[in-house]
């Protein structure tokens, strides 16, 4: 959806009809903000995966199990840590897109190369500290330093998420 969505406010709407049918399921339990920031942290988490600074509670390699297990389901292509990461990143900014006032134009939230010289000076807040390992998976790190900018309050830019994030 991420690839090929157009108008943000679309993708709202059926974020929520989806959240309300999936939220009637737990017997309404969850608020929509509550299921943005579990997609939020466990994006997180998964961007972590293999890295040293990972939280050594198991989760992280129970999510790269995860992963490995998916590949035996996927035909002619690799799912490696590094789509796992970008995938993350995806969620991750979507699940903050859809809860703050991101731009109407989906394409605005999207990585491409020309963008990659933005992340030179990128530095992310400490409790994020983690995502600049990143910088091996320049989409998975572009994406999320725009999913903090705008968790941040920051209006989107998509020529320069670097000085927005400290």
């Amino acid at each position: 959806m991420f690839n090929a969505a157009a108008d943000l406010a679309a993708v709202r709407a059926a974020y929520e009809r989806v959240f309300a049918a999936e939220n009637g399921y737990r017997g309404g339990r969850f608020t929509m903000e509550q299921a943005r920031q579990d997609a939020f942290d466990t994006a997180h988490r998964i961007a972590q995966v293999g890295f040293a600074v990972a939280p050594k509670d198991g989760r992280c390699e129970l999510l790269d199990t995860g992963r490995q297990q998916l590949g035996s389901h996927l035909v002619g292509v690799k799912f490696r840590r590094e789509e796992m990461k970008i995938a993350a990143a995806k969620a991750a900014l979507l699940a903050t897109a859809l809860g703050s006032a991101a731009p109407s134009d989906f394409a605005a939230l999207r990585y491409s190369d020309a963008k990659l010289a933005t992340l030179k000076t990128a530095m992310f807040p400490v409790e994020y500290a983690a995502l600049g390992k990143l910088k091996a998976t320049p989409e998975a790190m572009w994406l999320w330093a725009e999913a903090i900018r705008l968790r941040k309050g920051s209006s989107l830019s998509a020529s320069a998420p670097s000085e927005v994030l400290t």
